[in-house]
This record gives C-alpha cells, structure tokens and sequence, in this order.
C-alpha cells in the first residue's frame, strides 16, 4: 500500500525518494544497520571466498565428483552425490511448505501467461530484425567488394525498392 503511494515503506511519515522505497532518514538508519551488521557477523564470506568457492565447484564438477560436499561421484548424471541431492530436496521441500503459493485465478494465469507470450513473441521479433539487418548489412558490404568498393546502397536501403533485386524483403 506504501509502496504503491510513494510512501516510506518503513515509517509511513515522509515520502520515499525517487526510485527507492524508503525515505531519507530510514535509508540512513537501514545503512547504519548494515555497517554494525558487517562488523559483528564476521563469518559471512568475501568477494574472494566466494570466487574461490565457485571455482572450486568448477573444479569438482569437471572432475566428476559432488560439486556440494567432494566426498562422493556425482550421481545420476547431476552435479551431486545422493546424499547431497536428497538433502537439497528434503530442504527444498521444507521451504516450499513454509512458503506455499497463492492459488491464482485461471483468468488472471492466462492473461498473465498471454502477455508473457507477447513479451516473448517482441523479444523474438526485435532479435530477429538485428539478425537481419547483420544480414543485408553483410549481402551490401559483399556486393560492395565484387564491384570494386563502389555500390549504391540508396536503392537497398530505402524501404522496400531493393529488396526484390537482392533476394530478400
């Protein structure tokens, strides 16, 4: 409901600043909190852990054994040993019922799901356009090397009067 009206999303007082959630003075407060957080939860892992972490599970799957744990062979063509693979679901599961999904209306699930397809169908077609225009863009520079770097691209390039003569539209 805050959100919504550009209130702070945590006093409710004062209006939140473009772009963000919260006001001046609760994003003050919320930095604080997260400096004195930092410094006395030590144990969380740094940019370099967790780089050296992920490398380590590059490594370990590259080789064929659990990517979780290292004791064990991957199993069933995963990146982990059954035992990692059965807790990860057992904990999975655990938050799925902690967090369980709100049923939603079959109406609202297929415009949702309509404009998702048109969304996708755009993304499709604007791809699709750039790979063309690579295309053409090639097919002129060609065309431009046969005839010996002279070429009028003006009757390929203005809408559709060349395109019938290089094949394509």
């Amino acid at each position: 409901y805050r959100k919504m009206r550009g209130i702070c999303v945590r006093c409710g007082k004062e209006p939140a600043l473009d772009g963000r959630t919260r006001c001046v003075e609760c994003s003050l407060k919320e930095a604080e909190y997260a400096e004195k957080y930092k410094k006395t939860h030590p144990n969380r892992r740094t940019a370099e852990q967790n780089a050296k972490r992920k490398e380590q599970r590059a490594e370990r799957v590259q080789n064929g054994i659990c990517a979780e744990c290292g004791k064990h062979k991957a199993w069933n063509g995963t990146k982990l040993c059954m035992d990692c693979c059965l807790k990860k679901r057992r904990v999975a599961k655990r938050w799925r019922e902690r967090h369980p999904r709100e049923k939603e209306e079959p109406v609202k699930k297929l415009e949702r799901l309509r404009a998702h397809a048109e969304w996708m169908g755009g993304l499709a077609r604007e791809k699709n356009r750039e790979r063309m225009n690579r295309y053409w863009a090639l097919v002129r520079a060609e065309r431009a090397a046969r005839m010996g770097g002279v070429c009028t691209t003006t009757a390929a390039t203005s809408g559709n009067a060349g395109s019938e003569s290089i094949g394509g539209g």
